[in-house]
């Protein structure tokens, strides 16, 4: 699914995202992914959930996708976690 979004095809990664989302993954990178493809595929609400339980999963998630996931809460208007405000 990450490799479909990623080649702007997010529409396409939907199904792939339902079934992962499906089996109930706890990994908050995995929900993160999940918030991007719904975001690229016009789907803003599902992405704000997916976004908001990745970051109360784990907030450190991922110190590779920290940029991304900042400018994606921004234009999901999600708040980010206060840690990463911290040092």
């Amino acid at each position: 699914a990450w490799a479909l979004h990623r080649a702007g095809d997010s529409e396409q990664a939907l199904p792939h995202v339902a079934e992962a989302l499906r089996l109930g993954s706890a990994d908050a990178l995995l929900r993160f992914h999940a918030a991007s493809v719904y975001a690229g595929a016009g789907r803003p609400e599902r992405a704000r959930t997916q976004l908001r339980t990745a970051f109360e999963l784990n907030p450190w998630f991922s110190f590779r996708h920290r940029a991304r996931a900042r400018r994606l809460a921004e234009r999901l208007d999600v708040v980010t976690p206060a840690v990463w405000s911290r040092g």
